[in-house]
């Protein structure tokens, strides 16, 4: 009947939203403990790897052999990093913040009259 397909809606759509919060709520927390996901976390490593690349080519082609100034480039990539973490962290709480409302809402329903 259709009010057995209406009910039988309704609770997908609060398990859904309970899972959206879930989720939601993970994103969350790990965000404020300042965690990066796996996928994150490799791509903050990739991230310094191509830039010490960069630099390290650069100064070896301007004949700059190791000294202070791979080191302050290193120093820039480590802070460039940093940054970039902390970007990922902040959309990462942002993204919790919008699938613990999108459960929210879900996990509400419709009021049925």
């Amino acid at each position: 009947s259709t009010e057995k397909q209406i009910s039988g809606a309704e609770k997908n759509l609060k398990t859904a939203g309970n899972t959206g919060t879930d989720i939601g709520k993970m994103l969350m927390e790990r965000a404020a403990a300042g965690k990066l996901t796996d996928p994150q976390q490799a791509s903050v490593d990739q991230m310094k790897r191509e830039q010490s690349a960069r630099a390290n080519q650069y100064l070896s082609s301007l004949g700059i052999p190791v000294s202070t100034a791979m080191v302050q480039s290193q120093n820039k990539v480590d802070q460039d990093a940093l940054k970039f973490a902390n970007d990922l962290i902040n959309q990462s709480f942002q993204q919790g913040l919008q699938a613990m409302n999108l459960g929210g809402i879900t996990a509400g329903g419709s009021k049925r009259r």
